[in-house]
């Protein structure tokens, strides 16, 4: 089995507690045929998704142009761990950082661990990367307590003026 991690998830979609985020059949498309090196896993990729009538052109087209409204803030967001990047393949995380500080951007680079102990903190390191880079929209907490304001104002605190 090969896992594949999306960047790109739909902002405003909020995961059940307990529930892993996942992608819609068109964002796992557009992922996939993103990171295939062959022309023919590219047909397969979106000829199966139309086959078995888990994507839709129109909505295809609409994750596309998001993708690239997205690109344009040029950051690169990955999850990370040692489970599904053994030490034969470290290389190719960091060849990929390093491609794209050389051309695209930067990659904001969190591991598994974060993502349960850290993901109010994650979402608003992602937030400021993205809002240096020029977004406008607002950040969403996921609850009145969430801990990225906190983190936020123990950081602003600890900052000398």
């Amino acid at each position: 089995m090969i896992i594949h991690i999306s960047s790109n998830l739909t902002f405003g979609w909020r995961f059940a507690r307990g529930v892993p985020p996942y992608t819609f059949a068109e964002e796992t498309v557009v992922d996939l045929v993103r990171a295939a090196t062959d022309l023919n896993d590219v047909i397969a990729y979106v000829t199966g998704g139309f086959a078995k009538k888990r994507v839709s052109e129109g909505r295809l087209r609409e994750v596309t142009t998001a993708r690239k409204n997205y690109e344009k803030y040029k950051l690169i967001v990955e999850l990370d761990g040692k489970q599904y990047h053994p030490l034969e393949h470290r290389g190719r995380g960091q060849d990929r950082d390093n491609d794209a500080t050389a051309t695209v951007g930067s990659t904001l680079r969190h591991g598994w661990v974060d993502v349960p102990s850290k993901r109010c903190g994650s979402a608003r390191q992602v937030h400021a990367a993205l809002a240096r880079r020029g977004y406008a929209g607002p950040f969403t907490p996921c609850s009145p307590t969430c801990a990225a304001f906190a983190d936020a104002a123990d950081r602003q605190a600890r900052t000398p003026t």
